[in-house]
């Protein structure tokens, strides 16, 4: 019988536990479900730094820049 382990965390899993791949470019993890949930979580939080917002700019706003340079 095979032994299980999580990429991640390296715990060893029982045969009827849950394992999910994840794809990657280079390499497939198998990770067991507190540590997809944790993943997940960390994702969410981090994901609003990478925000791309936009800006609308105000009338006449290049020549602000103008008087800045």
């Amino acid at each position: 019988m095979l032994k299980r382990y999580c990429d991640i965390c390296k715990v060893e899993l029982d045969k009827d536990e849950e394992v999910k791949e994840v794809k990657l470019p280079n390499k497939n993890l198998e990770i067991c479900i507190g540590c997809l949930e944790a993943l997940e979580q960390h994702i969410e939080t981090t994901s609003d730094n990478f925000k791309i917002k936009t800006t609308r700019y105000e009338k006449d706003y290049h020549n602000k820049w103008e008087e800045i340079c």
